[in-house]
């Protein structure tokens, strides 16, 4: 595994060290890592949502799509066994 070495603040630093002795997290290196992993994934799903709205909006439903996607939804809603 690849180490990479940070500055960070004191106040944020001991707010990783109470992760830590409370048990949340490991590690500091833990902490580190969840929080890149939860920042990479948070931009990958903004960046997908980017897409799909632009994609939306190059080619937008028409009334009778939309008319069909609601009918689509009752009947999923209806079969729910509630």
């Amino acid at each position: 595994m690849a180490q990479v070495i940070a500055r960070v603040d004191e106040a944020l630093l001991e707010r990783i060290d109470e992760l830590v002795d409370r048990g949340v997290i490991a590690s500091r290196s833990e902490g580190v890592r969840l929080g890149l992993e939860q920042l990479i994934e948070r931009t990958q799903r903004e960046e997908r949502q980017r897409r799909e709205i632009a994609a939306y909006q190059s080619d937008p439903q028409d009334a009778n799509e939309v008319k069909a996607a609601r009918r689509a939804a009752f009947a999923m809603v209806r079969e729910e066994p509630w």
